[in-house]
């Protein structure tokens, strides 16, 4: 995981996560497989699952307010 997602927030996250989505189906659309679109595809990897850590995370802390 990249650490500079780690330091964005979550609507940084999402923001960038549409403008790969963007160029990632732009390059399948022209069936652009070179260095860009895995580049694009392993960006989008890496803040998904940086969005997935956080739900996590927050889904916890939630639980653990609820039982305290």
């Amino acid at each position: 995981m990249s650490e500079n997602h780690q330091n964005l927030t979550m609507e940084e996250l999402v923001d960038i996560l549409a403008q790969k989505t963007q160029k990632f189906t732009q390059l399948l659309v022209y069936k652009d497989f070179g260095n860009e679109y895995k580049e694009c595809k392993e960006t989008i990897r890496q803040i998904l699952a940086e969005i997935e850590i956080r739900k996590e995370k927050t889904f916890n802390q939630q639980n653990k307010a609820a039982s305290a």
